[in-house]
């Protein structure tokens, strides 16, 4: 899956998971704050991460371009929460 977050914009809160799925996220443009568990993490162009869509996560675009991701989930999995990415 590709996303596309606007600058401040993201996933829902701190408590978000969907599945329990292997998530694994390539920035593509721009940064990306993702914190997982608790432990943040800035990523940008080039940086990847990936963690278990069970534990609570969130994205959001701290920089102030269109940041770009590539998504991969194994098996996939759907959120079932409100989305508030831009």
């Amino acid at each position: 899956m590709v996303s596309e977050y606007a600058p401040g914009r993201g996933t829902g809160g701190d408590d978000y998971t969907h599945g329990d799925s292997q998530e694994i996220c390539l920035v593509v443009r721009g940064s990306l704050e993702i914190t997982v568990d608790g432990e943040t993490h800035v990523l940008d162009a080039g940086d990847s991460i990936e963690y278990r869509t069970n534990v609570p996560h969130r994205v959001v675009n701290v920089g102030d371009v269109v940041a770009e991701a590539i998504w991969v989930v194994t098996p996939p999995s759907v959120p079932l929460g409100p989305r508030t990415s831009g």
